[in-house]
């Protein structure tokens, strides 16, 4: 504590001045190195001749210098010369070659240097990490320090809003949100029985048709009753003539998957990859017969173009789409219990159909297998029920 007078008690010490703002900057600066230390240094750039010059130019500041001692006749002159800072004098064959100083190896420098300190210091910085400031020959100062003043900053100095300070997506209640699902435009969403459905009741005319069946397949996550023959017994071709197919497998029937399609007339094309995660961002690893269970994988056909029956299918508008194969996304169960299929796979097809759906019309992509209540703009989607 300080006294009446201002002084500080003993036993006591002031306040740690922790942040640059409550400090001048060029308390913590350095000086910038002597340019006698890079006498030395050579440019990639120098030829040997260049090298040479030096050397003359070094023997040309010695001779002035004991030329300028020997007519002065100062001894204390003549002692800086013989036992300079820049180096002790080394005698040979009974000659004197004194070492030059520090001034005198200043002048060397910059008679035959091709470069400067300042751009010798502002290489060593690109390689360290220290910050050159502008307009301050002299002072050079470190990341670390810079570092350092954010951080105390943060703990001491004033608060700041920003623009990340905010939340993400504000809670709504359910009523809401439900209502918000029953005001999606263009859309149909049905209910029915799947493997027993009049297919001709939806259309003839898909550009797309999203299947995300739960297959009878052993230690599958969610497991349910659809086989093969099954999805082999949908009339695919009659749905979309011309379009594309989109269908989540498993590891198990992968291949034979490929062989109904083909014996459809629907050619493989692509296939993407659902990376699945844990909350904490770790790949899960859920068992299997065979190898362990840690993606899921939608295959894409299309219609054979190359069979003269679906030539028309080239005139289907593709749009190229930059995103990624391969999408890496946490696992959510839906409230029957089934693996939410990522946000990214719908946005992809949309954007592999730009024509599939146009604001005001039902849109041309179907998805069996929806969730109950899946509402989508340009989407019919059926539910499945026992």
């Amino acid at each position: 504590m300080a006294n009446e007078d201002g002084d500080v008690a003993a036993g006591s010490r002031p306040k740690r001045k922790a942040s640059a703002s409550l400090r001048a900057r060029t308390s913590r600066g350095k000086q910038a190195p002597s340019s006698a230390h890079y006498v030395g240094y050579v440019q990639d750039d120098e030829t040997p001749e260049m090298i040479m010059k030096k050397f003359e130019e070094m023997e040309r500041i010695r001779q002035a210098t004991k030329a300028q001692v020997g007519e002065d006749g100062d001894k204390e002159n003549k002692e800086g010369a013989t036992n300079g800072a820049g180096g002790d004098a080394v005698g040979t064959n009974g000659d004197e070659h004194e070492g030059l100083d520090e001034e005198q190896l200043k002048e060397l420098f910059k008679n035959t240097s091709t470069f400067t300190v300042k751009e010798a210091v502002m290489d060593s910085n690109a390689l360290f990490g220290d910050m050159r400031i502008a307009n301050e020959d002299g002072m050079y100062f470190s990341d670390d320090e810079e570092l350092q003043d954010e951080f105390w900053e943060a703990l001491t100095g004033k608060k700041r809003r920003v623009s990340y300070g905010r939340v993400i997506q504000p809670y709504e209640p359910k009523s809401v949100r439900e209502a918000k699902l029953k005001q999606v435009p263009d859309c149909v969403h049905m209910q029915t029985n799947i493997k027993k459905m009049e297919y001709e009741s939806l259309g003839k005319d898909y550009l797309g048709v999203l299947m995300n069946p739960p297959w009878d397949i052993e230690d599958s996550p969610d497991r349910g009753d659809v086989t093969l023959e099954d999805i082999e017994a949908i009339p695919l071709e009659k749905l979309t003539p011309l379009g594309f197919i989109f269908i989540w497998v498993e590891k198990e029937n992968l291949s034979k998957v490929c062989d109904i399609m083909d014996r459809k007339n629907f050619v493989y094309v692509e296939n993407l990859t659902w990376v699945q995660l844990k909350p904490n961002n770790t790949i899960v690893e859920s068992s299997a017969r065979y190898l362990g269970r840690s993606h899921r994988t939608m295959l894409i056909f299309r219609r054979d173009v190359r069979d003269k029956r679906f030539i028309e299918g080239k005139k289907i508008e593709l749009r190229h789409q930059r995103n990624s194969d391969v999408t890496l996304d946490i696992v959510q169960t839906t409230k029957t219990g089934r693996r939410v299929v990522p946000e990214h796979v719908y946005k992809s097809i949309e954007t592999l159909l730009p024509t599939a759906y146009e604001p005001g019309t039902p849109g041309k992509l179907l998805e069996l297998w929806a969730e109950p209540g899946a509402r989508r703009a340009g989407w019919t989607s059926v539910a499945d029920t026992p």
